[in-house]
């Protein structure tokens, strides 16, 4: 409608307004009903492009002991193919359980510092829930070991419970440490400016 009052302002007559808005809807009748075998065509005969960007898989990081098994053994190993592979950072979580002979779970959680301490490896820092690796560890080498020693300062979860021992699982990640930027992504922290415990 608005088109029609447009072209009745300009004095044009009324037959020639209706051939006006007649050509106006073919034109875009014609553009509308064109797009889609436009776009199948080129669809058909343009080629795909493969991306040739390889990258390298990504390989979980592996702990090589559990430290209730073997105390200032627990090192995270990158064991990214030598051809392919990059260095990553690593930080770990220590997971503490009381654990009877049986392997049940004492549902009080051991609490670092409280019930236990430890003495951290070489490059190794506490910040927050995790303990950080503060240098890249390149494919197929290991990280020193995390905890190199223990000690429990509480026995017992509970006075009258004896039969519980401190148990520590430690769960390791990782992230690839280029660009410098990826693990301030992913983690929010740079493992080399954490300051050393």
């Amino acid at each position: 409608m608005k088109i029609l009052n447009r072209l009745k302002a300009f004095k044009i007559s009324r037959h020639l307004r209706t051939m006006l808005l007649a050509l106006l809807t073919m034109m875009s009748l014609t553009a509308v009903l064109s797009v889609g075998p436009i776009y199948a065509y080129l669809k058909m005969t343009t080629d795909p492009v493969s991306n040739s960007f390889a990258l390298s898989p990504y390989v979980n990081p592996t702990v090589a002991a559990d430290y209730s098994i073997s105390v200032g053994d627990t090192r995270t190993d990158n064991t990214g193919n030598t051809d392919h592979g990059y260095s990553v950072y690593v930080r770990a979580a220590v997971v503490a359980t009381w654990k009877n002979s049986t392997g049940e779970i004492y549902a009080k959680q051991p609490v670092l510092g409280t019930d236990y301490t430890i003495v951290l490896g070489n490059n190794w820092v506490h910040s927050g829930e995790y303990f950080y690796y503060t240098i890249p560890v390149n494919s197929q080498c290991s990280t020193t070991p995390l905890i190199t020693s223990r000690t429990v300062t509480n026995n017992h979860p509970e006075p009258d419970i004896t039969d519980y021992t401190l148990q520590l699982e430690i769960l390791a990640q990782t992230v690839q440490s280029e660009p410098n930027s990826a693990v301030l992504q992913v983690w929010e922290v740079n493992p080399p400016t954490l300051p050393q415990s």
